[in-house]
Protein backbone atom coordinates (compact mmCIF):
# COMPACT_ATOMS: atom_id res chain seq x y z
CA UNK A 1 0.00 0.00 0.00
CA UNK A 2 1.17 3.15 0.78
CA UNK A 3 3.17 5.23 3.79
CA UNK A 4 1.09 8.81 4.84
CA UNK A 5 2.32 11.26 6.89
CA UNK A 6 0.84 14.47 7.96
CA UNK A 7 2.82 17.14 7.83
CA UNK A 8 3.35 21.08 8.52
CA UNK A 9 6.16 22.09 6.02
CA UNK A 10 5.91 25.18 3.87
CA UNK A 11 8.51 25.57 1.13
CA UNK A 12 9.18 27.96 -0.85
CA UNK A 13 10.67 28.60 -4.58
CA UNK A 14 10.21 30.10 -7.86
CA UNK A 15 8.18 28.98 -10.42
CA UNK A 16 9.28 28.66 -14.36
CA UNK A 17 8.31 32.72 -14.38
CA UNK A 18 10.35 33.48 -11.97
CA UNK A 19 7.58 33.99 -9.41
CA UNK A 20 7.86 33.49 -5.29
CA UNK A 21 6.01 30.79 -4.61
CA UNK A 22 4.89 29.27 -1.16
CA UNK A 23 3.32 25.96 -0.49
CA UNK A 24 2.15 24.29 2.48
CA UNK A 25 2.59 20.42 2.55
CA UNK A 26 -0.74 18.92 3.79
CA UNK A 27 0.80 15.34 3.47
CA UNK A 28 3.11 13.11 1.79
CA UNK A 29 2.89 9.25 0.88
CA UNK A 30 4.90 6.80 -0.83
CA UNK A 31 2.91 4.86 -3.81
CA UNK A 32 5.24 2.00 -5.50
CA UNK A 33 8.49 3.78 -4.20
CA UNK A 34 7.22 7.30 -5.93
CA UNK A 35 6.88 9.94 -3.22
CA UNK A 36 3.63 12.41 -3.70
CA UNK A 37 2.74 15.73 -2.02
CA UNK A 38 -0.32 16.90 -1.11
CA UNK A 39 -0.13 20.72 -0.80
CA UNK A 40 -2.01 24.00 -0.59
CA UNK A 41 -1.01 27.49 -1.49
CA UNK A 42 -3.10 28.23 1.62
CA UNK A 43 -0.11 28.67 4.09
CA UNK A 44 -2.59 28.81 6.87
CA UNK A 45 -4.47 26.29 6.11
CA UNK A 46 -4.60 23.87 9.02
CA UNK A 47 -6.28 20.11 8.68
CA UNK A 48 -6.93 19.18 12.30
CA UNK A 49 -7.94 23.09 12.56
CA UNK A 50 -10.69 23.17 9.90
CA UNK A 51 -11.92 20.20 11.24
CA UNK A 52 -12.79 20.96 14.26
CA UNK A 53 -16.62 21.42 15.85
CA UNK A 54 -17.97 25.40 15.17
CA UNK A 55 -19.02 26.14 18.62
CA UNK A 56 -20.93 29.09 16.99
CA UNK A 57 -23.09 26.33 14.58
CA UNK A 58 -23.71 24.03 16.84
CA UNK A 59 -27.29 22.51 16.73
CA UNK A 60 -29.57 20.37 19.49
CA UNK A 61 -32.28 18.55 19.45
CA UNK A 62 -34.80 17.40 22.35
CA UNK A 63 -35.53 13.25 21.34
CA UNK A 64 -36.15 10.93 23.80
CA UNK A 65 -36.67 12.97 26.91
CA UNK A 66 -33.12 14.43 26.64
CA UNK A 67 -31.64 17.40 24.72
CA UNK A 68 -28.71 16.22 22.21
CA UNK A 69 -26.60 18.00 20.31
CA UNK A 70 -26.63 17.08 16.37
CA UNK A 71 -23.66 16.92 14.86
CA UNK A 72 -23.83 17.61 11.56
CA UNK A 73 -19.78 17.42 9.30
CA UNK A 74 -18.45 20.23 8.82
CA UNK A 75 -17.47 21.17 4.96
CA UNK A 76 -13.79 22.76 4.03
CA UNK A 77 -12.78 23.41 0.75
CA UNK A 78 -9.60 24.15 0.15
CA UNK A 79 -7.67 24.23 -3.50
CA UNK A 80 -4.87 21.77 -3.82
CA UNK A 81 -2.14 20.30 -6.00
CA UNK A 82 -0.69 16.97 -5.48
CA UNK A 83 2.75 17.30 -6.92
CA UNK A 84 5.81 14.54 -7.34
CA UNK A 85 9.15 14.26 -6.02
CA UNK A 86 11.33 13.80 -9.74
CA UNK A 87 14.74 14.33 -8.31
CA UNK A 88 16.87 14.54 -5.50
CA UNK A 89 20.40 16.22 -4.50
CA UNK A 90 22.76 16.81 -1.21
CA UNK A 91 20.57 20.16 -0.76
CA UNK A 92 17.07 20.23 -3.16
CA UNK A 93 14.48 18.08 -4.20
CA UNK A 94 12.83 18.23 -7.92
CA UNK A 95 8.88 18.18 -7.52
CA UNK A 96 6.63 18.22 -10.46
CA UNK A 97 2.84 18.47 -10.91
CA UNK A 98 1.56 15.37 -11.48
CA UNK A 99 -0.08 16.09 -15.02
CA UNK A 100 -1.64 12.20 -16.11
CA UNK A 101 -5.02 12.19 -15.34
CA UNK A 102 -4.95 8.81 -14.69
CA UNK A 103 -1.94 8.93 -12.48
CA UNK A 104 -3.45 12.11 -10.57
CA UNK A 105 -6.88 10.25 -10.19
CA UNK A 106 -4.97 7.37 -8.77
CA UNK A 107 -3.13 9.38 -6.03
CA UNK A 108 -6.54 11.18 -5.20
CA UNK A 109 -8.47 8.54 -4.35
CA UNK A 110 -4.97 6.98 -2.03
CA UNK A 111 -5.19 10.45 -0.45
CA UNK A 112 -8.82 11.14 0.27
CA UNK A 113 -8.02 7.27 2.11
CA UNK A 114 -5.50 7.75 3.78
CA UNK A 115 -6.65 10.91 5.27
CA UNK A 116 -10.20 10.35 5.86
CA UNK A 117 -13.20 9.14 4.52
CA UNK A 118 -14.93 11.94 4.59
CA UNK A 119 -12.28 14.16 1.87
CA UNK A 120 -13.37 14.48 -1.48
CA UNK A 121 -10.78 15.10 -3.74
CA UNK A 122 -12.53 16.92 -7.27
CA UNK A 123 -9.98 17.70 -10.24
Amino acid sequence: MADYEEMDDIIEFQDEDGEDVRLKIIAQTTINGDDYFLMTENVDFDVESELEDDEENMKFIYKDGEVQRVDEPKEVEVECIIMKKTGEDEEDITLESVDDEDELEAVSQIFAQLMSDDVDFES
